[in-house]
């Protein structure tokens, strides 16, 4: 696989000073209210095989989702609600490690759940290394 040299000279940006300038808006713990109801529909309308039995809590649920559409964009993640209610599910990896098999597994796992993703520079784990997924329903 190509892999484009470092796009930076070896110095890492002061994330405390980064923070502080840029100000992102913390990751809470805890999955968005509407996860659990796009992997419900998603088994009953056969795009995930059926477990068998129900889920325990929104963790299960969404690890039993990444076994069959892949994990690899999974890292450093939360949710964000918004002042309007709406939420959205987040993930935080790093830049570098951002490649067409992170993208596969992350267009299939909203592809499956009928959702939508988009990215945001202004990421809270590593500001400059790492890159916000903002995950939520289609509209």
């Amino acid at each position: 696989m190509f892999k484009f040299p470092p796009s930076f000279d070896g110095l890492r940006a002061d994330t405390n000073v980064l923070l502080n300038q840029l100000k992102p808006r913390p990751l809470e713990d805890g999955f968005p209210v509407f996860l659990m109801s796009s992997i419900i529909n998603a088994i009953k309308e056969n795009r995930l095989p059926d477990p068998g039995i129900p889920f325990p809590d929104g963790w299960h649920a969404f690890h039993y989702v990444l076994r069959y559409t892949g994990i690899r964009w999974v890292s450093h993640w939360g949710r964000l609600k918004y002042e309007n209610g709406r939420e959205a599910l987040v993930s935080e990896p790093y830049a570098e490690a951002i490649d067409r098999n992170v993208l596969h597994d992350l267009l299939r796992f909203c592809d499956v759940l009928k959702l939508d993703f988009q990215f945001d520079a202004n990421s809270e784990h590593h500001p400059g290394r790492t890159l916000r997924i903002l995950i939520g329903p289609l509209h």
